[in-house]
């Protein structure tokens, strides 16, 4: 006689026999870029407390940032074009990171159940991945010691991002669904940052993409970094609804071009408000505010995902229930 485990997989087997998932790897990552460079370069800037500045500046406005420093120590490019040892943007591979296996319908779209609601989504700390069975392995490490860096004077560079990436492309599986001993993650280890931008399952590669919605401040801008900033503010005005003044403009072009540290300050003021504070809050602050909730919320984010279908967010509380 079968045992009730059979019968329970017999039953699966013919209510699902092909089931459909996104992986998806959440919350830190970033882009590293690792590039050879000059002699000169390497020791005008080594000692130099305003290399970063500097290089925020070239990514802006070359001509300018190279006004006042010396030809040879002159560099003609942002950071990621400085690449020839290495250039990857994913998820970073460290403790404290999770996967989330996301049950789909064959459409693409969150599973439902029985109840009216979704399918709860399984999730494995990064650490704990390959003792269910994945296969974890470094296949790039780039750093003074290595083969890659030997007699090369290099620069490295990179920006941090919070958020996820997903595998755009659905995972097919069968009856028992993902079985996390058919998975393979492959990462580079550029000096100290380990990230990946692909995986594998079952003998299929899937690449990663970031989730196209902001989980912060911080994301959103790094999403559109190298876009147009006129496109970038039409997103954020579709998102938020409301047009965006001059001031507001003029910070986020000044942040686009100087990276996204000056966020980590201004978002600050906002972690105590209450509710009742929003409603004086200025176009812009609103934006900061909501943002500020969601990134402190990721549960809530997945929601957010979920239910946002691109209607302007006009309130805390419409905020709060596409968190819930």
């Amino acid at each position: 006689m079968a045992s009730l485990k059979a019968k329970k997989k017999l039953i699966r087997t013919i209510k699902d026999p092909i089931r459909y998932f996104r992986l998806v790897f959440s919350r830190y990552g970033g882009e590293v870029a690792m590039g050879t460079i000059t002699k000169d370069q390497y020791e005008y800037w080594s000692d130099n407390d305003g290399f970063e500045e500097y290089m925020g500046q070239v990514d802006f406005d070359t001509d300018d940032a190279n006004k006042e420093i010396p030809k040879r120590a002159q560099f003609d490019a942002p950071f990621y074009e400085y690449s020839n040892i290495c250039h990857l943007s994913g998820p970073e591979w460290a403790d404290g990171q999770t996967m989330y296996i996301e049950e789909l319908d064959k459409d693409g779209k969150p599973m439902e159940d029985d109840e009216g609601g979704y399918v709860k989504d399984i999730q494995h700390d990064f650490e704990d991945l390959e003792s269910l069975g994945a296969l974890i392995k470094c296949t790039e490490e780039h750093n003074t010691g290595s083969k890659s860096c030997e007699n090369e004077y290099y620069v490295f560079g990179q920006y941090f991002n919070k958020g996820g990436w997903h595998t755009p492309d659905i995972i097919k599986t069968g009856p028992d669904g993902i079985e996390t001993d058919k998975l393979t993650i492959e990462m580079v280890n550029a000096d100290g940052f380990k990230v990946f931008n692909e995986i594998e399952y079952d003998g299929e590669v899937y690449y990663l993409e970031e989730d196209p919605h902001p989980q912060n401040a911080e994301q959103i801008v790094m999403n559109n970094f190298f876009e147009s900033t006129e496109s970038f503010i039409a997103d954020l005005e579709k998102l938020f609804g409301f047009t965006a003044k001059d001031h507001v403009k003029d910070f986020i072009l000044d942040k686009r071009h100087r990276n996204i540290v000056a966020y980590n300050d201004y978002k600050a003021k906002f972690v105590d408000k209450t509710n009742q504070d929003y409603s004086t809050y200025s176009d812009f602050d609103k934006i900061i505010s909501i943002t500020v909730n969601i990134q402190q919320n990721p549960d809530g984010f997945r929601n957010f995902r979920r239910n946002w279908q691109g209607e302007p967010i006009e309130s805390y509380d419409q905020m709060l229930g596409l968190l819930s």
